[in-house]
């Protein structure tokens, strides 16, 4: 199968696409999948930053304004590198945490599942405004391969997501109060 021809079935048809890849052994094809989409991916980033600075937020700013182009390449090169050893990590933990709930494969299957389901975001999430919304969909193939590889229900998929991201999206917006308190606190004392 094509990668152009991967990416359009993943997009567009994740089911029928996680359906014909459960037979896929191993995982070099998905490495290979996954290595040449983040290599796309940082060199469009890297072009974004560079060309168009201010489609990144301000704290993104501080780090890279007027970074000479040799030290954007060192970091894009980083970046790229970095990505694909936290591809490992990634499926390990997703690898782990479906072994939780019964999910009796390979950690290659856990690897396939990542990388593929990382397509909405290499493939569309060096655009800045798009990023938010392709890593939604990103998340939406990932619960739909989980479903399909798995054989698990589409609740049970979508559930051992969702339950640890809202968990960790409460935590964060408690640790955003508490340090904005302490910020205020801080700043002011009394101005409340």
């Amino acid at each position: 199968m094509q990668l152009l021809q991967r990416i359009s079935d993943i997009l567009f048809k994740p089911k029928n696409f996680f359906s014909y890849i459960d037979k896929e052994k191993g995982l070099q094809k998905s490495f290979f999948y996954f290595s040449i989409l983040q290599g796309i991916y940082t060199i469009l980033t890297t072009l974004v930053i560079y060309y168009w600075p201010r489609a990144y937020t301000i704290l993104f700013l501080l780090f890279f304004k007027d970074v000479p182009v040799q030290e954007l390449l060192k970091t894009a090169i980083i970046g790229f590198l970095s990505a694909i050893v936290l591809s490992f990590i990634i499926s390990g933990i997703i690898f782990g945490w479906l072994r939780l709930f019964k999910g009796k494969r390979p950690y290659y299957d856990a690897y396939k599942l990542y990388a593929y389901s990382s397509t909405p975001s290499l493939v569309f999430g060096w655009i800045p405004i798009v990023s938010f919304f392709t890593w939604i969909y990103s998340l939406v193939v990932l619960i739909i391969g989980t479903h399909v590889m798995y054989k698990m229900s589409s609740l049970k998929s979508t559930l051992i997501y969702i339950i640890p991201l809202a968990m960790l999206l409460i935590l964060f917006v408690i640790i955003t109060i508490f340090a904005t308190f302490a910020i205020l606190l801080a700043a002011g004392g009394d101005s409340f």
